[in-house]
């Protein structure tokens, strides 16, 4: 059966990824000081960070009043902020080179460059760009192709002495890698059901994508046995937030859940809100643009 966004895949997007944390104060500290968010709303146990240029929401964080953080669960493996452009990424690397005690390790995908490090609650933080957003796009470069490989740290040239660490316009949340238990039931419900379109997969690994050459978002989804199903109130992944172009589309997403059976959902036609979670605990939370 066909994905509900396919006839809509370019204009559909994350629009942010919502975390629940032990502590809220050291993640928030961090995500404002150290990864150039702004804090968008902030309360005692909640914050929105984004952008404050156009005041776009990038990351929910929330903290439980009783947070379980004793056991492994399926969930965010990795979230990947897409930046506009290779000053960028050169910059933000800076901020992060200048900050530990050896540079974040650099890697690359069919499509961006890119490196790693972790926030306060141990949650993996990808930032790259999209080496086709730079007008010119490499011979070599291949928007299906999500998995990540190591690189030599020349491929970004750090940009250092900044007083003015601030993500700019244009960022966004490129791809989500999933740690699941259920490999078979995961790629079942994020093609038949969500509508993600498979592209690859070898071993306990599959890379799913939405959009096409100019416009693309990915998934990366790992099989780990010794993952146990999310609860409401597990540190880690809460939720993602999928944006989609119309009521419309978000009514197909409603009728193909509907249809495969894949899953649990709720849909609110009248506030344009849709939240679905499958097999493995992972909720993503459909939104109207």
């Amino acid at each position: 059966m066909a994905g509900a966004l396919d006839t809509f895949a370019n204009e559909t997007r994350f629009g942010f990824v919502a975390l629940n944390v032990a502590a809220i104060a050291p993640v928030v500290d961090w995500y404002h000081r150290q990864a150039g968010f702004t804090i968008l709303r902030q309360d005692l146990r909640h914050a929105l960070l984004g952008i404050r240029a156009n005041q776009q929401a990038l990351l929910a964080v929330r903290q439980p009043p009783q947070p379980v953080a004793a056991h492994a669960t399926a969930g965010l493996q990795a979230v990947t902020i897409m930046v506009p452009n290779r000053r960028v990424i050169g910059s933000v690397y800076g901020w992060f080179a200048g900050a530990d005690a050896e540079p974040p390790a650099v890697f690359r995908t069919g499509l961006s460059t890119g490196f790693a490090v972790r926030d306060p609650a141990g949650n993996r933080v990808n930032f790259a760009y999209d080496e086709g957003s730079d007008g010119a796009i490499p011979v070599k470069y291949d928007w299906r192709d999500w998995q990540e490989r190591p690189a030599a740290a020349s491929r970004i040239a750090p940009i250092r002495g900044s007083n003015h660490q601030e993500l700019p316009t244009g960022t966004s949340i490129g791809a989500a890698a999933l740690g699941v238990t259920d490999f078979t039931a995961a790629l079942q419900y994020l093609t038949a059901g969500i509508g993600f379109t498979l592209q690859g997969q070898a071993g306990g690994q599959a890379w799913l994508t939405v959009g096409d050459a100019t416009h693309h978002i990915g998934l990366t989804v790992s099989l780990d046995n010794t993952l146990a199903r999310r609860g409401p109130d597990d540190t880690g992944l809460d939720y993602i937030n999928l944006v989609v172009p119309t009521a419309s589309a978000l009514e197909l997403v409603a009728a193909t859940l509907d249809h495969s059976g894949l899953g649990t959902y709720h849909y609110d036609e009248a506030r344009h809100y849709l939240n679905a979670t499958g097999p493995n605990g992972i909720m993503f939370w459909f939104s109207v643009a």
